[in-house]
């Protein structure tokens, strides 16, 4: 585990060290996690989606995060940790994560084998990328391994079962797909016992039972709580086409069967496409290593233990193949670079076990004939994998960032954003207030540099009509608009006002916009809880409170 773990620490540390990534989703949950410790609750301070009913920021995080993350990040930022040693965090629990496949892996093969499956997770670029990044995918892998491993012995009695229904929940809340792992066992355990056995297990029945149960109360009190279900905004994105459709504030909502029916071409053509590139990206690019070549072997493998003591293998066949497809339905969001990673995990376990199978059955073929058996053999997946390596990581973008960050000497940001978003931020911070909401193009931006909670801005503002019904409901204090035929509709308004600009954007003042009407405190800007640190010089030139 120490060779596996350290191989992706080196690869990562050098890019933390040296670059903070933050990516949308990324400063979402730091926000989350920030505004928590601060007292202000456990909200995220930018709303990107007009499809979510009854949305304003902030909004409940529970509502359009998976909230375990954030609370992770919490413990951290309360010590007094900025936001490189937040990365740095992230990337050992990342390498521990990496190297726990190992662990997994030990219990259905060779030392050898469950090494250079790890290693084809963990040293690949799209797990170094996520490592990286303050994101869940890694965690959900975390998540992931740990019911593999214990959902062979907690089926034995219905305590454990219980038991296991609860760390589903626990997973459920790090990414909602991981839900889905209570289909996987069911199939898992039918194909592994079969049916009759399956459907008469008491441990088995416990477990769903216990987990339907407890995800409704959870449901249940936290729209209680905060008014929204969790992951109410992933239910609701079924129903939209692209980024567009989400942006759009006269979408209607209209339910996901209606939805699919009317945009079945549509949909399909999506699916299609996110199917082509997962293709792509497994047998055709070094990203995940070229993992794909090892896909039918490994399937083949794991169907194959039906027994039993053959559980983890096919928890493992039907787990990779579920989410791998929950990700490609993802729809018009799909990101291959990241969501594949729960299914390439169990890839690269079951491709790794077939090679030791084989390797093991040839052994033992030339036992039985009385022949010499080379002990040195049952390395033969590890070192097939160390060369892969030599051969494929050079090759991957990731040696390309870690032999530049090396070089850097000082952390600098790396926002995912439209380009010059951040001095586009810098320059309208200290001309706006900073309780006010911002629609803009980039909110995240926004709250990172200047502190202002926001909302994505619609795609349809060009028309005064829905101009005014917007300012109506949504009550901002500024907007934001980088687009000829929106600024043309903005300067027509008597509503608005045009206090600044940079190059093409155009900042606007909402008339008549009171602190009163704003249900936001700023707590400063995410930048300045750790380097890299802005000159808060701008902000102390804000309108006053």
């Amino acid at each position: 585990m120490s060779l596996v773990g350290l191989g992706a620490l080196a690869l990562a540390l050098p890019t933390v060290l040296a670059v903070v990534t933050l990516p949308a989703d990324a400063i979402g949950y730091v926000a989350t996690a920030r505004n928590w410790i601060e007292g202000r609750g456990f909200v995220d301070p930018i709303v990107y989606s007009y499809y979510l009913p009854g949305a304003s920021s902030p909004i409940p995080a529970i509502a359009v995060r998976p909230p375990i993350v954030p609370i992770l990040f919490a413990l951290p930022l309360y010590l007094g940790a900025g936001l490189v040693g937040l990365g740095v965090l992230h990337a050992l629990w990342s390498a521990w994560v990496g190297a726990s496949i190992l662990w997994v892996g030990r219990r259905f093969m060779s030392l050898p084998a469950a090494t250079a499956a790890a290693i084809g997770v963990a040293w690949s670029h799209n797990w170094w990328r996520s490592s990286t990044q303050l994101l869940t995918e890694t965690t959900s892998v975390g998540a992931m391994l740990a019911l593999l491993a214990v959902t062979p012995r907690a089926l034995r009695t219905p305590w454990g079962a219980a038991g296991l229904a609860v760390a589903t929940l626990i997973a459920w809340l790090v990414r909602p797909n991981l839900a889905g792992f209570t289909a996987v066992v069911v199939v898992a355990a039918v194909w592994s016992w079969g049916a009759r056995s399956a459907f008469r297990s008491r441990p088995l029945w416990t477990y769903l039972v216990v987990f339907v149960l407890l995800q409704q109360v959870t449901g249940v009190l936290l729209s209680a709580i905060h008014g929204f279900a969790p992951y109410a905004h992933y239910g609701v994105m079924a129903e939209t086409l692209s980024t567009i459709d989400v942006r759009s504030y006269q979408a209607e909502y209209g339910g996901a069967l209606d939805h699919a029916v009317r945009h079945a071409g549509e949909i399909a053509s999506i699916l299609v496409a996110n199917l082509r590139a997962t293709a792509t990206q497994l047998l055709f690019r070094p990203d995940y290593l070229f993992v794909g070549w090892l896909v039918l072997p490994g399937v083949v493998y794991g169907l194959s233990r039906r027994s039993e003591e053959g559980l983890l293998p096919a928890l493992c066949t039907f787990a990779a193949l579920a989410f791998m497809t929950i990700g490609i339905l993802t729809g018009w969001g799909y990101d291959v670079t990241r969501y594949p990673l729960l299914g390439v995990t169990c890839f690269w376990l079951l491709g790794f076990a077939s090679i030791d199978a084989a390797v093991q059955r040839f052994l033992d073929r030339r036992a039985e004939r009385g022949k010499p058996a080379p002990a040195y053999l049952r390395g033969a997946p590890l070192a097939m994998m160390l060369l892969a390596c030599l051969a494929i990581i050079p090759r991957t973008e990731t040696w390309v960032f870690v032999n530049r960050h090396l070089e850097v000497k000082h952390p600098v940001p790396r926002l995912q954003g439209p380009p010059g978003s951040n001095r586009v931020s810098l320059a309208f911070c200290p001309r706006m207030h900073a309780d006010a909401i911002v629609t803009s193009p980039d909110p995240w931006s926004i709250y990172y540099w200047c502190g202002n909670a926001g909302y994505l801005i619609p795609r349809d503002l060009s028309d005064l009509h829905w101009l005014h019904a917007y300012l109506d409901e949504m009550k901002p204090g500024y907007l934001i608009t980088e687009l000829a035929t929106e600024q043309a509709v903005f300067d027509r308004s008597p509503r608005l006002v045009s206090v600044d600009r940079f190059a093409d954007i155009r900042l606007y003042e909402v008339r008549g916009a009171g602190s009163d009407g704003w249900p936001w405190h700023s707590i400063g800007p995410l930048a300045d809880i750790g380097p890299p640190r802005r000159s808060t010089r701008g902000v102390q030139n804000r309108p006053p409170r």
